[in-house]
């Protein structure tokens, strides 16, 4: 099965389509880094791994591509299609991403592919051998235990661990039936010693105490007042005992009753005596604060007088606020003139001082302008038209010396076709003595003016560097010129945006801004001046406003405490006049008398009622004593009868824990029996995956040395070292790579080879395991991403001359290389119908510009 061509659209690097010709043996790509080589590796590997049967475990493909974007930004998806040959046959086959992300896809076969398992040997990161022959896919870089799929080992390993396996799920079993027989075992003895345990107890309980059933019948005889049947069941007596009424239990309901009652009563005068007694407080305490505060409210001013002065003085300072309030406006507008005053003022400076700048600068530029010699114009015309002379000149020289050159020419030709002393065209005698002095005058003029063309040519150059220097002076000349006029320009414009004609104006018109700034300042402090005395009027009156308000404020306050203390006892007194407040006080007077006379009376009421109480509680106490000594028998005598109920329990339980012992030995027995079938079974697995192992271990080291030969013929291939020549896997428990030495002595791998001579060996070791296993499959691709990495020139060509050619006739390679050097090896040995592509450009819209090498 051999892949003919491939079409690439929107995936990774490459947006627009690309359509690409695949030879059978050998396709490389060359160009520069990130420019969609390995997009283009990367979307075969894509395409195939879609269309093979683990395509049908999308998360598998989803796995493999995680790390890389598969749909370009610019498309919304991506396409790739193969067509490839099997049989002689041609079929087709595709995929396409239905997701952002492309993890899940769309995909079509024609042919058989679909129905192959694709897998992947991936030996370094950058080594990659597709193939048919296993189902798995490799993972890992330098794990030499893919080996096992190559040399048909890993169905004798996946049974050796079967084996194992089965061994320790039987040893698992095992334990789990012992652990779980041991509990078992362990728990019958648990209940059966800690129920004789409970039994001694209790029996040693029963004996202490002298608990016996006559006993009991006695107790409960005396208990009821009644005698007991002798045939009654110790679950008679207990019935018996646990429903025996306390005899004093009617009295202490009665007691409990009249104590209830009274207590009631009692509860009701104490409320009527604390709300008495409250009033009586709230009464006393009351006077105590409103007589005092009546005095002094009967001594202060009158509060409309008061009100009266202060709304004159408030009319006062309204009138001085509103003054301070129109020569604030006044000051404000004033500085609102001078800050725009002020603004104009800075700006004409601004404008002044760049102007003053301007002129200095138009000093300097004039100064320098008379430096310039005068006629510089004339002088150049008069070298130009001398230029144009000698040009004139020099070109009817050359013309000349052309002209002559010719004639000397044809001369010589002439000369050589003469005999003797005869003339070619004319026959007469002395024809060549003629040409050879003809020549000779003619050769002498031409000297003659190719010196005055050296001297013309010297003079040209010599005018023009002239030249040169008077038009550098001009340019120079003409740029102040040029700058002096801008300046000009630059004062003429500042003059218009001060609305002048001349600086002296401009002067004039800052001189006047400032004195009128002036004016506004003194204007404005005289203004400040007079608020400064307003407000300070204004203060006055705001201290006496202040002291009229609080004097209100305390009249109104100690009236307000007197209604607050007033309310206090339920009397509303806010509309009152100071005469009735003074009646209403004696009238207080009179209540506090009544009150304490009938607090008195209450309280001889409430301790009669207290000592009936005490007695009846006295009573109560001593029934309750005799409560608690007849159910403490009561207690005592259902207990006894309860340990002698359990006591013939236990010894029931006894009896049938020893008939399960009995039991539980015979099934044991047969547990035992089970448990030795189980050791056999294990015993017999794992002598047979130690056999399994013995055999895996001599097909290996039998298929080692025909595999190492492999190894080394692709080694020397790749790369030559002077002592270390050959390469060998060996294999003790795992596999290990070996290098031998010139004497034949083993020495460590890592330690030894170079970066480069490692990567040889690990392409030498994938190149081995593709001819020997998996190059027997259907379908067998190599695709190498930049094998030149850490190759020297030496190696590079050797790689490219002696190693590739062997892997090509059984294995279609796909090879993308940036390396300049490592192309033209590729160029100069390649087979002929390879297939060699140059990417010259790379677009973010277009993706990679593609060229066939032919």
């Amino acid at each position: 099965m051999i892949l003919k061509s491939i079409s690439i659209e929107g995936f990774k690097g490459i947006s627009n389509r690309i359509d690409l010709k695949l030879s059978p043996k050998l396709t490389v790509f060359f160009g520069p880094v990130a420019y969609g080589k390995s997009s283009i590796l990367e979307a075969i590997l894509w395409c195939l791994s879609c269309n093979s049967l683990k395509s049908k475990d999308w998360r598998k493909i989803q796995k493999m591509f995680e790390d890389i974007e598969i749909v370009n930004l610019r498309k919304p998806k991506a396409v790739v299609k193969i067509e490839y040959e099997h049989d002689g046959k041609e079929y087709t086959m595709f995929a396409e991403t239905k997701t952002e992300k492309g993890y899940s896809f769309n995909n079509y076969d024609s042919g058989i592919f679909q129905e192959l398992p694709i897998g992947e040997l991936e030996i370094t990161p950058f080594v990659r051998v597709l193939t048919t022959a296993q189902i798995r896919k490799f993972e890992f870089s330098e794990d030499l235990e893919a080996l096992n799929i190559v040399f048909g080992v890993t169905f004798w390993r996946a049974l050796a661990n079967s084996c194992n396996k089965l061994a320790e799920e039987i040893h698992n079993r095992e334990k789990e039936i012992i652990e779980k027989v041991l509990n078992w075992k362990r728990e019958i003895e648990k209940i059966y010693l800690r129920t004789l345990k409970s039994y001694e107890e209790l029996k040693s309980k029963i004996e202490l105490n002298g608990i016996s059933l006559d006993k009991i019948k006695q107790d409960l005889e005396e208990l009821t007042n009644d005698e007991i049947d002798a045939q009654l069941s110790l679950e008679d007596l207990l019935s018996i005992a646990r429903k025996m009424s306390n005899p004093y239990h009617n009295r202490i309901v009665e007691l409990e009753n009249e104590i209830q009652k009274r207590q009631r009563e009692l509860k009701q005068l104490e409320l009527e005596f604390t709300t008495i007694e409250d009033r009586i407080h709230k009464i006393k305490q009351a006077l105590d604060k409103i007589e005092p505060k009546l005095d002094n409210l009967m001594r202060q001013p009158s509060k409309e007088i008061l009100e009266d002065e202060k709304k004159k003085l408030e009319e006062l300072y309204r009138s001085i606020v509103n003054y301070i309030s129109n020569l604030e406006t006044k000051k404000r507008n004033l500085e609102s003139e001078r800050f725009k005053k002020e603004e104009e003022l800075s700006d004409l400076k601004v404008i002044y001082n760049r102007i003053s700048e301007f002129k200095r600068e138009l000093d300097t530029i004039n100064s320098k302008l008379k430096d310039f010699e005068q006629g510089l114009d004339r002088k150049w015309n008069d070298l130009k038209n001398k230029l144009d002379e000698l040009n004139e000149r020099k070109i009817k020289l050359e013309e000349k010396l052309g002209e002559e050159s010719k004639i000397v020419e044809i001369i010589e030709q002439a000369i050589d076709l003469m005999k003797d002393d005869i003339c070619v065209v004319c026959g007469e005698e002395g024809g060549l003595t003629k040409a050879k002095k003809r020549c000779d005058i003619l050769k002498k003029n031409r000297e003659e003016d190719f010196k005055r063309l050296e001297e013309i040519k010297k003079e040209i150059e010599k005018c023009n560097k002239f030249l040169n220097t008077i038009e550098e002076m001009i340019r120079k000349r003409n740029e102040l010129i040029y700058k002096a006029n801008i300046i000009e320009q630059a004062i003429n414009n500042e003059l218009k945006k001060a609305d002048v004609k001349s600086l002296s104006e401009l002067e004039d018109k800052i001189n006047k801004l400032t004195n009128d700034i002036y004016n506004l300042i003194k204007e404005v402090n005289k203004i400040n001046e007079e608020i400064r005395n307003k407000e300070k009027e204004k203060k006055e009156i705001d201290t006496k406003l202040k002291e009229l308000g609080e004097k209100i404020i305390k009249i109104l306050k100690i009236r307000e405490e007197i209604n607050s203390e007033f309310e206090a006892i339920g009397i509303n007194a806010r509309n009152l006049s100071l005469e009735d407040l003074v009646s209403k006080i004696n009238e207080l007077k009179s209540e506090l008398q009544e009150m304490i006379f009938k607090k008195k009376s209450l309280k001889e009421k409430i301790d009669k009622i207290k000592q009936t109480i005490k007695k009846s509680e006295d009573e109560l106490r001593k029934l309750k004593v005799e409560v608690d000594l007849f159910d403490d028998r009561k207690k005592k005598l259902i207990r006894q009868i309860s340990d002698l109920i359990e006591y013939e329990g236990y010894i029931k339980k006894i009896k049938e824990l020893e008939e399960v012992i009995d039991v539980v030995s015979q099934d044991l027995n047969e547990i035992y029996q089970i448990l030795r079938q189980y050791e056999e079974k294990r015993i017999f697995y794992l002598k047979l995956s130690e056999t399994i192992l013995t055999f895996i271990k001599e097909l290996i080291k039998q298929k080692l040395n025909e595999f190492n030969e492999l190894v080394n013929k692709f080694y020397k291939s790749l790369y030559e070292h002077p002592e270390f020549r050959e390469i060998r896997i060996k294999f003790d428990q795992k596999y290990r790579i070996a290098v031998i030495d010139s004497s034949g002595n083993e020495v460590g791998y890592e330690e030894i080879l170079n970066t480069s001579a490692r990567n040889a060996v690990r392409i030498a070791i994938s190149s081995a395991c593709s001819y020997y296993g998996l190059g027997k499959s259907e379908f067998n691709l190599l695709i190498i991403d930049e094998p030149q990495l850490y190759l020297d020139s030496k190696h590079k060509e050797k790689f490219v001359k002696d190693f590739l050619p062997m892997i090509y006739e059984k294995c279609q390679i796909i090879l993308a290389t940036n390396d300049k050097e490592f192309w033209d090896y590729i160029k100069q040995y390649c087979p002929r119908d390879a297939k060699l592509y140059e990417i010259k450009d790379w677009t973010l819209k277009d993706g990679p510009k593609i060229e066939e090498v032919i």
